[in-house]
């Protein structure tokens, strides 16, 4: 019988800075986007088309950069991570000689119940929840090929595209008749109005109610938020799959092998980026809610293609960067935000929360994006500031020690290695 020996977690020499970078800048990415999620029912306006913010010019202009640069960008990115750290972890853990599966379902579960705590007693936008569900499935890919693994992500792809051409088909047969047509006229004003009432019913949570009143509130955004899984779980697992690819091709572990392949990555995935945005952009304008013609399935397929695309872009872009010595030096102190993710992820929903909800300075509904924006980046330099006065004296962060000291049944040390050279 084969003897496991201990199954520690990485030390700080064994990192790779890249990942660190790019975990950091996905930690900013994020928090631009779910800034407007903190701070007004964006979930269920969204689904009408309803401006949510002060029209101005220049709440329009930082609103459409946002959907332009950062919306479906960072999540995908976080995604992609999660599944190259997935790869790292069990390989890592079967050299030692440990039962990779079994530390990482352990690993999953205390996932899971930090996806609970934050999404029913802090913010209902949490990712963690969703990622340690798919990390399940997840394993059942630890030992198929590149190509089977790229496959896997194509289907990821695909689905959400054909149930969305299932549903214009749907609609365009409904269509066909004066009745359908009426039917369909009378479906989107009820949906109109019931996506306004569950808007204002969160208005009324957040920004005047109960903390009892909050967590009901975060409960209905939940469900309404699963409501949609098929449209948002398999651009997740998509990115889980190319970020095992990437562990699998070795991609970090041997920079210098594989520069050749990330610079064509990066020309390929800022072309065809570009490319599906310019498509999607001015598309969106024109879309229709009441009855969705091809044009809207370009649309919506030039999304789903650009988001990833970019997502793409930026990680090769950081990649590239990080060979540079000037760039690594610049970038380095983005590192110490990637190396306490959770945390700072953690962190950004009380601060914000904090800032817009009823039990804390009860500015939900109040800030547009201009202001949200602003905010974002004064908050993210303090994580920036405070990150790094944190990992000078501790090898992990708080969410992070807690993470790793229950995955592997014992306490691990906190504070960091002083060298005495």
């Amino acid at each position: 019988m084969r003897q496991e020996r201990d199954p520690s977690p990485i030390q700080p020499g064994e990192r790779m800075p890249e990942l660190d970078v790019i975990r950091g800048v996905a930690i900013l990415g994020i928090f631009i986007v779910n800034m407007a999620f903190f701070s007004y029912p964006v979930i269920y306006l969204n689904q009408v088309g309803e401006i949510w913010w002060p029209d101005t010019w220049w709440n329009r202009i930082t609103e459409q950069a946002i959907e332009i640069l950062a919306q479906g960008k960072f999540y995908t990115m976080f995604s992609f991570l999660f599944g190259l750290g997935m790869f790292i972890f069990m390989e890592r853990a079967a050299q030692k000689g440990a039962n990779p599966v079994r530390l990482y379902v352990r690993r999953l579960i205390i996932l899971l119940m930090l996806g609970i705590i934050h999404a029913f007693l802090i913010w209902s936008g949490d990712i963690l929840l969703t990622y340690a569900l798919l990390g399940f499935p997840l394993i059942l890919f630890r030992h198929a090929e590149q190509k089977k693994l790229l496959i896997g992500a194509l289907v990821m792809f695909m689905i959400p595209a054909v149930i969305y051409g299932f549903f214009l088909s749907a609609i365009d047969m409904m269509a066909a008749t004066p009745e359908g047509r009426e039917q369909l006229v009378e479906n989107q004003q009820w949906y109109e109005i019931e996506m306004k009432e569950a808007a204002e019913q969160a208005y009324d949570a957040y920004g005047e109610g109960t903390y009892a009143d909050m967590t009901a509130q975060r409960i209905r955004d939940l469900s309404f938020k699963y409501e949609y899984f098929y449209f948002t779980f398999p651009p997740v697992f998509m990115m889980f799959l190319l970020g095992m690819y990437a562990g699998k091709r070795r991609i970090f572990q041997e920079k210098e092998r594989h520069l050749p392949f990330v610079k064509k990555v990066w020309r390929w995935s800022l072309a065809v980026g570009t490319g599906s945005l310019l498509v999607y952009v001015p598309g969106q304008e024109h879309a229709d809610f009441v009855q969705p013609s091809m044009l809207d399935f370009v649309v919506q397929l030039a999304r789903m293609i650009s988001e990833p695309a970019i997502c793409l872009f930026y990680i090769s872009s950081l990649f590239l960067m990080m060979q540079k010595k000037v760039w690594r030096r610049r970038l380095f102190p983005i590192s110490a935000v990637g190396r306490l993710a959770i945390s700072n992820y953690l962190f950004q929903s009380v601060v914000a929360t904090t800032l817009f909800y009823h039990y804390g300075f009860g500015l939900y509904g109040q800030v547009g994006p201009l202001i949200g924006l602003v905010v974002t980046f004064v908050i993210y330099g303090f994580q920036l500031v405070l990150s790094r006065l944190w990992m000078d004296r501790f090898r992990y962060g708080p969410v992070e020690w807690l993470w790793r000291s229950l995955t592997y049944g014992k306490i691990q040390p906190m504070k960091a290695r002083v060298d005495s050279n």
